[in-house]
Parts: structure tokens; C-alpha cells; sequence
């Protein structure tokens, strides 16, 4: 018997919570496009939330490298404090380190102009 109450408390609930959401009867604003839709066309809003989900992913992949390269940057200099490495490879490490994320930003760039 609890078991049909709860159930039909939720279904009540969850047929009450469509009313209470309804946008019409909060006299909610409609949604606005994403940059560079047409407001009525679906492919067009689809296009443009893809273009800028791409470019978050870029952004985020660009993130990662720079926390990639200054973890390994600083990875080494505590091993040259250890005693473990020479100095000369922890300044090793942050050129090339500097030239990757130029490299990876530079890369990252083109990406975003060719995808979004």
C-alpha cells in the first residue's frame, strides 16, 4: 500500500511540477538565439550552439596544455632542487616548454577559425 502512495504522490508531483513550469504561465521571456542564428530555424540554432561548443573545447584543450607544460616545468625544478637533475635541464624544459604552447596555441588558433 505505501508503495502506490508513494507512487502516486510522485506522479502527482511530477504533473504538478509541469504546470508550476511552464514558461507561458510565469510569462517568461522566449530564449534567445545563439550568436549568429535565425531565431525560427532550428539547423541554423544547431549550427551556431555546435560552433560554440567548439570553440569552449578549444579553449579548454588550450588550458590543459599550458597546465601540462608549467606542471612538467615544475616537476623538474623540484627534482633539480633534489639534487636529482641539472639546472641546465630545468631551463631546457621551460623553452621548449614556451615553444610547445606557442606552437599549441598557434594550432589552436587555426583550429577555431577553420571549425567555428
Amino acid at each position: 500500500m505505501t508503495n502506490r502512495l508513494w507512487t502516486s504522490a510522485f506522479g502527482f508531483v511530477l504533473g504538478s511540477s509541469w504546470l508550476l513550469c511552464d514558461a507561458d504561465a510565469q510569462q517568461l521571456p522566449d530564449v534567445q538565439a545563439p550568436a549568429g542564428a535565425a531565431p525560427g530555424d532550428f539547423l541554423s540554432v544547431l549550427d551556431a550552439l555546435l560552433q560554440q561548443g567548439i570553440t569552449i573545447f578549444i579553449f579548454i584543450v588550450g588550458a590543459a596544455a599550458f597546465l601540462l607544460v608549467g606542471w612538467s616545468v615544475i616537476a623538474k625544478f623540484n627534482e633539480c632542487r633534489a639534487g636529482r637533475a641539472e639546472w641546465s635541464e630545468a631551463a631546457v624544459t621551460a623553452g621548449v616548454g614556451a615553444v610547445i604552447l606557442v606552437f599549441a596555441t598557434f594550432l589552436l588558433t587555426q583550429a577555431n577559425t577553420v571549425f567555428a
